[in-house]
Formats: C-alpha cells, sequence, structure tokens
C-alpha cells in the first residue's frame, strides 16, 4: 500500500506545482468598449505593494492643457484638436502673441475652435528668470494682469510659468501652494491652476508610457508628492513647442484615438469645469 500511496502524493505535487507556476505568469485583461488592456503584473507593480496597477471601472476626467502658445508648433497641435475635437484649454503667453504675423494670426484663430478655451500662462513667461521673478510677488501679479488686459481673456484661471502652482480661491485644500507669489495672485483674483502629469515626451516618450501614468494617478500612487487634488479628475500639461516634432503629433494622436475609443472611461474637459472652479464635472 505504501508504494501507491507515495505515487499519488507525487503525483499531486507535481499537479499543483505546474497550476501555480501557471497562474503567476498570466495577464490580466480588462475590456472597455471594444478594446483589451493587457497589464502585466509584475511590470506595474508598486514596489512597496502586492496590487497590480489596473484600470478601474471608474470615470476619470481628462483636462488637457497645453502650455506657451502661440508659437511656430502651435497650427500642428490645433490640426491635431480639431482632427479628435477633443475639449483643451490653452494657456497663453501674452508676448508671445505679438512675436511675429504668424503667432499675431494664430491667437485671432482660436475663437473659430469652440471645443478650445484660452487661460491666462502670464506675459512674459517669467523671461525665463523664475528665482528673480517670484522673488517680486507684486511684480507677478502685475505681469498676469498685463496679460489678462491686453488679451481680454473671459475667465481669471492662470498658470504660474515654471511652476506647478495651486492658489484657488475658496479652496481650502492642504495642496494649496502657500506662497507669498501665489497668495498673492490668489488675492488679485487669479485662480491658479497646475498639474497632475506632464506629458513631456522625455520621461514619457510615447502615448502607452503616458497611459501607464493615467492608470498609476487614479490608482493613487503617483506623484506621491503632489496627489491629485480630485480623484477622478486629472490635469495634464503639455505644450505646444512639443508638436514640432512629428513623433509627438503621432503619440498625441494615438491616445486621443486610444482614450476616445473608451468613452466609459475617459471624458475630455476644459480646465474651466474642474471641481475647484465648478460643479459640472463630478
Amino acid at each position: 500500500m505504501k508504494n501507491p500511496i507515495s505515487a499519488f502524493i507525487i503525483t499531486f505535487m507535481l499537479l499543483y506545482s505546474c497550476k501555480t507556476e501557471k497562474v503567476s505568469t498570466q495577464v490580466e485583461k480588462t475590456t472597455y468598449g471594444d478594446s483589451i488592456k493587457q497589464v502585466h503584473q509584475d511590470s506595474i507593480r508598486n514596489k512597496d505593494e502586492e496590487k497590480p496597477l489596473l484600470y478601474t471601472d471608474s470615470l476619470v476626467y481628462l483636462y488637457l492643457s497645453f502650455d506657451d502658445g502661440p508659437n511656430n508648433c502651435s497650427p500642428n497641435l490645433l490640426k491635431i484638436l480639431e482632427e479628435f475635437k477633443v475639449e483643451s484649454s490653452l494657456f497663453i503667453v501674452g508676448k508671445h502673441v505679438f512675436g511675429s504675423k504668424l503667432q499675431q494670426k494664430i491667437f485671432k484663430s482660436y475663437p473659430n475652435y469652440s471645443f478650445l478655451e484660452l487661460c491666462n500662462h502670464s506675459w512674459s513667461h517669467a523671461n525665463h528668470s523664475y528665482q528673480s521673478y517670484y522673488a517680486n510677488p507684486d511684480g507677478v501679479v502685475a505681469d498676469f494682469r498685463l496679460c489678462h488686459d491686453t488679451l481680454k481673456f473671459t475667465n481669471n484661471i492662470g498658470r504660474a510659468p515654471g511652476k506647478n502652482m495651486w492658489s484657488i480661491k475658496g479652496d481650502s485644500s492642504r495642496f494649496r501652494t502657500k506662497t507669498a507669489p501665489a497668495e498673492k495672485l490668489r488675492d488679485a483674483g487669479f485662480n491658479m491652476i497646475g498639474w497632475d502629469v506632464d506629458w513631456d515626451f522625455n520621461t514619457l516618450k510615447d502615448h502607452q508610457h503616458f497611459m501607464q501614468r493615467l492608470i498609476e494617478i487614479e490608482n493613487n500612487r503617483y506623484p506621491k508628492q503632489y496627489p491629485a487634488h480630485s480623484l477622478g479628475h486629472i490635469v495634464v500639461l503639455m505644450h505646444d513647442q512639443s508638436f514640432c516634432n512629428p513623433t509627438n503629433c503621432e503619440e498625441l494622436r494615438a491616445f486621443l484615438k486610444a482614450a476616445q475609443s473608451m468613452p466609459n472611461k475617459y471624458v475630455f474637459k476644459k480646465i474651466s469645469e474642474y471641481p475647484l472652479f465648478s460643479q459640472k464635472a463630478n
């Protein structure tokens, strides 16, 4: 009797071992509409946690924002946004509008795109001397006022040049930027919006990497130092000048195509509909 029992035990252990190995290498699949997202557990696992990062069933609002226009690359961006009719926000540098006849022409064309809104990105962009610029809070306010009044913006939404600044009137969030320039801008009536993810095409080279970052943010695991102000609402930063590169243009197209194929997952909104500004997005 001992030999049959031993043989049974050995056979059982071998079968169990094979089953366990098969499970540990499997790929999870999550389906939205007609698209299937395959996410390898080991490739996206947080070092401190065992749970894999996956698409959830929650709807995510994306606020695409593009800084530093108008410039020579802005027409490439406009062509893509018009192709997909995606709601977006352009943060305009005042002095860029008057940099050339082309830039003036681009700025004058913006009202033709109903899916776009224009916001304030300062007049001077600090002339790229950020330390001296922010050392003078009153000068920062004057710079934003000059841009607002000259370009006749219809909102008071702004983005600080070179800084991820969140300073919105009425927001008591612990994430508020508590610096003299931020507080001066808020007191002057400007609502300063930062970002949750910067798609700079250097660290996030393609749309797959970018979409992976969106999953990380949705899982509230990135970035730890700048948690999203409102869960389910992700502010995305890009720059017009990135779209001088044809590869970057194609990556943006690929992302928009993928996101729009998942209407039950991603919805694009203008920044004025961000929860801290209105109750429309929820």
